[in-house]
């Protein structure tokens, strides 16, 4: 009995994350006419760097990535390889938005959204056909798909759901904005509207400059003994300690994007900044 309520609880918990993670918006084919195609925002095109996806959590929960995959796999042999694995930090706010760059140091805010960067020299892979892009949890279920051998017109631009979330996939620029893509935005431009659970916890952690260069300044509900941990962009514990004066020195902190994460009354609770060169 206790055995097939476990296997029912995964069942439960594999259905309602894949539930609530939805690709909105996928840009395997950036353009490559001067910077019309730097996504990333770091001043330069890169087509394996400028690629990216853009998940939306819809659920009224925070979703863990920890341990999700993105593969493409191939039509013609149905060989799937493995482009990117999820660090175990890396957590999707209750209807925010997530978006994973091929490479590059992304510069912007790009909604407020949590932003992962691909480390592997080949990026994301994603090709303008012949492939699906997949998405497997962290059981190795695969739980989402996309079919960019359905969209294989080379569009230079990404194609998005219009309406977000719930719409289907049209190219970009045909929206009346005429932008190329919104990486971690709805289609208008505006952030994607978290919930009232996460506005609160919004509030309980604030970094800022971001990006930050010397120094990390830390607001909110935070006091002298909080615990705080720094990850890098692959999830690799690069600080543990407590903030002084709520500040953190970043000397020693490599260009790229990192998550912050702490626990604040009583809630764990996470920020993401960029520290540039």
């Amino acid at each position: 009995m206790k055995f097939v309520f476990t296997l029912l609880l995964a069942i439960f918990i594999s259905f309602t994350a894949s539930a609530q993670l939805v690709i909105n918006e996928v840009c395997y084919d950036p353009s490559n006419t001067a910077l019309e195609g730097d996504a990333n925002g770091d001043g330069t095109y890169v087509q394996e760097q400028d690629e990216f996806i853009e998940f939306v959590n819809t659920g009224a929960t925070l979703l863990n990535l920890g341990g999700y995959q993105i593969l493409d796999s191939v039509i013609a042999t149905g060989v799937a390889t493995v482009r990117h694995t999820f660090a175990s930090n890396v957590v999707i706010p209750a209807g925010g938005s997530l978006v994973i760059f091929g490479g590059g140091t992304p510069v912007g805010s790009f909604g407020g959204a949590v932003v992962v960067v691909d480390t592997g020299s080949a990026g994301l892979s994603m090709q303008t056909s012949g492939e699906i892009i997949l998405v497997a949890n962290a059981s190795g279920s695969r739980i989402l798909s996309f079919n960019t051998d359905e969209l294989s017109n080379n569009p230079n631009e990404s194609y998005t759901r219009s309406p977000d979330i719930t719409g289907a996939f049209v190219q970009h620029a045909t929206l009346p904005n005429a932008l190329k893509f919104s990486p971690g935005t709805l289609t208008t431009g505006q952030p994607f509207v978290l919930s009232t659970k996460s506005q609160f916890e919004a509030k309980l952690l604030k970094v800022w400059p971001n990006p930050a260069k010397d120094k990390l300044f830390l607001d909110g509900s935070l006091n002298s003994d909080t615990e705080i941990a720094i990850y890098n962009q692959i999830g690799v514990l690069v600080f543990k300690g407590k903030a002084i004066e709520n500040q953190i020195s970043l000397a020693g902190f490599k260009a790229g994007m990192y998550s912050l994460t702490a626990t604040v009354k009583g809630q764990k609770v996470s920020a993401q900044f960029i520290v540039s060169q």
